[in-house]
């Protein structure tokens, strides 16, 4: 009676241990259920800029980032964001952010036209309702963080 006792605590404990490290594993490497169309993929928003000349995302979509990713995605390694966030194809996005606004030769924010200095407040030339207005998704970002992709000429 023990012994069997015994042998079902072992094999009990087991699998416990194993289940852990099953879930460790798919929390540190989402990526190892790569499954084509996944409900996740089909949710997932479309990368609204080139990424051709971008190798790491959380520059802009790191915790810290203008645009931070959400909770669920730390951790997570930098090759699994484009598994589900599919970069746009030539039409334009519907999320009111402009291709123009992309500098097709690098890949990058267009340069900003003209000197900061006495000119710190980027939204009060370039809010939505202005001459010069930003995308719809910049808004909300503070004028610090303009620079972090528009680089003076």
């Amino acid at each position: 009676m023990r012994e069997q006792y015994s042998m079902r605590l072992a094999i009990t404990t087991g699998a416990l241990i194993l289940l852990v490290a099953v879930v460790f594993a798919l929390f540190q490497s989402p990526e190892l259920l790569d499954f084509p169309e996944t409900a996740a993929v089909k949710s997932a928003g479309m990368v609204l800029h080139p990424i051709e000349k971008r190798r790491d995302c959380t520059g802009c979509h790191g915790r810290d980032g203008v645009k931070p990713y959400p909770l669920k995605h730390a951790g997570w390694s930098i090759g699994s964001c484009t598994r589900c966030h599919t970069p746009a194809s030539g039409a334009a996005p519907d999320s009111g952010a402009s291709e123009a606004r992309i500098d097709e030769k690098t890949g990058t924010a267009r340069p900003t036209p003209h000197p900061l200095q006495g000119m710190e407040e980027c939204g009060a030339c370039h809010g939505l309702d202005a001459d010069h207005s930003y995308p719809e998704d910049h808004a909300g970002r503070p004028d610090v963080s303009c620079t972090e992709c528009h680089t003076l000429l």
